[in-house]
């Protein structure tokens, strides 16, 4: 970089800043750099006590990023992906390789995540029998999920369509409210 023998200005500062742009292509070597410069404009303010010296500031900022929209994830599940799983429980059950229950329990686990979208290792392994009943009591059926439950730590409402209504009901008769609703980590074996 130019040696600008001690000036401290417009013109010298925002050479700097476009050499630190031009010699280095990573965004985090920009802002260390010019993060530095003005650490250093900052000291001079204390030791020399002139003000004038945070005012140049502005002339090292980090340009603004232009925010390239990616294309659409291969990740997204589809309602054919979802019918899918829900035919191969149902499979696997008709071939005796899980009981009746668990693919009841399976199939629920699935539709509740399809339909609601929560998270399934830091929220639903979490969910109670209780909270399911006192959902399934009002009138439009939501489920209350505590802030202890969800990965933000943020307590929020679930509404629970008729497909989840219909395949969470035959669950609760087995289960006491403070049982977990989905045993998420036999899902994961299979």
């Amino acid at each position: 970089m130019a040696n600008h023998l001690g000036v401290i200005s417009q013109h010298t500062l925002q050479q700097l800043q476009a050499e630190t742009l031009q010699r280095y292509h990573c965004s985090i070597s920009h802002s260390k750099i010019l993060s530095l410069a003005k650490s250093f404009l900052s000291y001079l303010t204390k030791i020399r006590l002139d003000t004038r010296y945070l005012a140049f500031g502005i002339f090292l900022q980090m340009p603004k990023a232009v925010k390239v929209r990616k294309a659409t994830t291969s990740r997204i599940i589809t309602q054919a992906d979802i019918k899918n799983v829900l035919r191969y429980i149902k499979r696997a059950e008709q071939e005796g390789k899980i009981s009746q229950r668990r693919s009841l329990q399976y199939a629920a686990l699935i539709l509740f995540r399809a339909y609601t979208g929560q998270r399934a290792m830091s929220t639903i392994s979490h969910l109670k029998a209780g909270q399911f009943r006192a959902a399934l009591k009002t009138e439009k059926p939501v489920l209350l999920v505590k802030a202890n439950q969800d990965k933000i730590r943020m307590g929020h409402y679930v509404p629970l369509c008729p497909q989840v209504v219909q395949a969470i009901e035959p669950l609760l008769d087995a289960r006491g409210d403070a049982e977990l609703m989905f045993i998420y980590n036999s899902l994961v074996m299979c």
